[in-house]
């Protein structure tokens, strides 16, 4: 128990790859490799000061873990080896997660991902929407260290009372987003509400590119309408309400409506509704396909609201899905030799936190539903997959904190050997656990 694993490099592609896949919406994970050689180590001011100081371009990469045009590129254009070489050779890309730097994002004015802009002798020259591939991305580069525009530039937008909603082009969705934010600053209330509304129902026919950023920002933008100006809560709660109706009647819907369905509701402020729909029809034979949706989602809003038991009976394979969970290791086991001894070390922390904390908390939420033998064997695989003492007291610690115990956990315990534990934290907190644990058993057995 507690033993390393040694694994041989390989190759620089299938690495990043795996990296990049850890990272799709699906996911919890929201780190990006990065870059595997196309973006600097360096920070935002570090990375502008020497692209200025050296006659470099300085190109500013807006991305974000969700953002699926973006997770392409991340697997194809930023592993393309000519890429890299004319980057290092011309330019300084700084990878900006809009997620993380909110605040830069919004200086940089990034309305959609991807977004690259390029500045020359420190004023932005360019910028492009949308995944590139690497030929593209090298004549952009190109063009712009030689001063040549790529893109036409786009004429001055009028200001937002002089917009004519009827009078915009329908498919410029960046710039109905711009206005219909401008709205908002300037307190056109009643205004903003229509373009939101327009945007909502209209925005993924005409650039379905947009789709993360319907889901993300867009969903911020509708929380600050929504608190400047209560009446426009009601024709987002009526098309929120809707979708629902026909959820509870049985009616055909796709699951890209449940997930408008849900995101209409957390931009009402009403995060528990999916929960309140789960609970209200769990029971119906004719909506079990929606309700199989729906369990992802709950079992998350149960466990956040220390339901421990419920979300327990809610896992459907508990040891297929530790199997999935523990599976995402193997991505990370080989990073890029290139790398840094501290950027692979906080890559592999930081899976490794994330799967030992969801993996625990699987762990409790079985052991809450007496789901003992299951939940015996989820912990079983965790311990023998990440074999370490910070497992068994995540483990311990997040189970501890939700009130169960069992004696199966003594056993973990004497097998750890937790006098030759080196990490003197580590070993003290697993003695204080074994000590809670005896006196607890007595009581809850």
């Amino acid at each position: 128990m507690f033993q390393k694993s040694r694994h041989r490099p390989r190759a620089l592609t299938l690495a990043c790859l795996a990296l990049s896949l850890l990272l799709l919406p699906a996911g919890t994970l929201a780190d990006e490799p990065a870059g595997c050689g196309a973006f600097t180590e360096l920070s935002y001011d570090e990375a502008r000061w020497k692209a200025e100081d050296q006659g470099l371009v300085f190109l500013v990469y807006a991305t974000a873990s969700w953002c699926a045009p973006c997770q392409r590129m991340q697997q194809t254009t930023w592993q393309d080896e000519e890429l890299i070489a004319l980057i290092h050779q011309l330019a300084v890309v700084y990878r900006l997660d809009v997620d993380k730097e909110r605040t830069r994002a919004l200086e940089h004015d990034v309305q959609a991902l991807p977004t690259m802009i390029a500045y020359r002798d420190g004023e932005e020259f360019e910028r492009i929407l949308g995944a590139r591939d690497a030929d593209s991305m090298m004549a952009w580069i190109g063009n712009v260290k030689k001063g040549e525009r790529t893109v036409a530039p786009r004429a001055p937008r009028a200001a937002p009372d002089a917009v004519d909603p009827n009078e915009k082009d329908a498919e410029d969705i960046q710039q109905r987003l711009e206005s219909a934010r401008r709205l908002l600053r300037t307190r056109q209330l009643d205004e903003a509400t229509e373009e939101f509304l327009w945007l909502w129902q209209n925005m993924l026919e005409h650039s379905p590119s947009m789709y993360g950023v319907r889901l993300s920002f867009f969903i911020g933008d509708l929380k600050r309408l929504f608190a400047a100006h209560e009446p426009a809560r009601q024709p987002f709660a009526k098309l929120r309400d809707e979708l629902e109706t026909r959820m509870g009647e049985g009616r055909r819907i796709d699951r890209e409506e449940i997930v408008d369905w849900k995101h209409l509701s957390q931009a009402l402020g009403e995060e528990d509704r999916p929960l309140e729909w789960y609970e209200a029809h769990k029971d119906n034979p004719e909506l079990r396909e929606i309700v199989r949706q729906l369990e992802p989602t709950v079992y998350n809003l149960l466990v956040a609201r220390n339901r421990w038991s419920e979300a327990g009976r809610l896992v459907r394979n508990p040891q297929r899905r530790i199997q999935r969970e523990l599976r995402n290791l193997d991505l990370i086991r080989d990073l890029p030799e290139h790398m840094d001894d501290e950027r692979v070390a906080g890559v592999q922390q930081r899976m490794l936190k994330w799967t030992r904390e969801s993996g625990s908390r699987l762990y409790t939420s079985l052991l809450a539903a007496d789901r003992h033998e299951s939940a015996e064997l989820v912990a079983r695989a965790l311990l023998e997959r990440m074999e370490s003492p910070e497992t068994l007291r995540t483990l311990l610690e997040t189970t501890l904190d939700a009130g169960f115990v069992h004696e199966h956990q003594l056993a973990w315990l004497e097998e750890a050997a937790i006098a030759e534990i080196e990490d003197e934290a580590v070993r003290r907190a697993l003695e204080r656990h074994g000590e809670t644990i005896r006196e607890k058993l007595p009581r809850t057995m």
